[in-house]
């Protein structure tokens, strides 16, 4: 399984598609992630977890690598042995997020030894996706 890069515009079935390629089925669970003093929420479904870029505050973005690392080392979905993450909407980044999201893709996703696999969905390529979607397989919606 390699890491998917989802670009379209809106409403174009990104999220479906990759739920559809997981085999998700059923509905999510909402949860929350308690960070210091901040709560970040997330769904966590049979197959995966997703986190929506849009709902994390400023300050959620700037820890969004503590976010997936407690996610990630917490949470083995079937069993895989491999946590399997979507991060919506990444186009919602600021740079300094972009930055700080490559470096945890690096340790994650990206290593010989990977201990999760991150999946995202994108509207369109701008600076902050171009930053990271190198690492990533292209699939157009």
């Amino acid at each position: 399984m390699d890491p998917i890069l989802w670009v379209g515009p809106a409403g174009s079935g990104k999220l479906t598609a990759a739920r559809q390629e997981l085999g998700c089925i059923g509905e999510p669970i909402l949860r929350f992630l308690e960070i210091g003093d901040y709560s970040a929420r997330y769904w966590e479904f049979t197959t995966h977890m997703e986190v929506d870029i849009m709902d994390l505050s400023m300050m959620d973005k700037q820890i969004l690598p503590e976010i997936l690392g407690q996610l990630l080392s917490t949470r083995d979905v079937m069993g895989s042995g491999r946590k399997i993450m979507i991060l919506r909407r990444i186009h919602g980044l600021s740079p300094t997020a972009a930055v700080r999201l490559r470096v945890c893709l690096e340790e994650l996703v990206w290593s010989a030894k990977a201990p999760a696999m991150i999946w995202c969905t994108a509207r369109t390529v701008n600076s902050a996706v171009a930053h990271v979607m190198d690492g990533f397989v292209y699939r157009r919606v």
